[in-house]
């Protein structure tokens, strides 16, 4: 009786759990990593951007 319904459980909530988790850790730091990579990159660019019009500027 103990170990059934404690296999029952490591066996349908754990893989469900495990697997929402894995597709959140997949898809969430994705885009947080290209956000803020745009985010820097777009501000580097920008800031090289002004860097090379002011040279020119000049």
């Amino acid at each position: 009786m103990d170990t059934q319904p404690y296999g029952g459980c490591d066996h349908t909530k754990i893989p469900r759990y495990q697997g929402s988790e894995a597709a959140r850790q997949r898809t969430e730091p994705r885009f947080l990593v290209l956000g803020s990579v745009l985010g820097s990159w777009t501000r580097t660019e920008r800031l090289r951007f002004t860097l090379t019009a002011q040279i020119y500027q000049i």
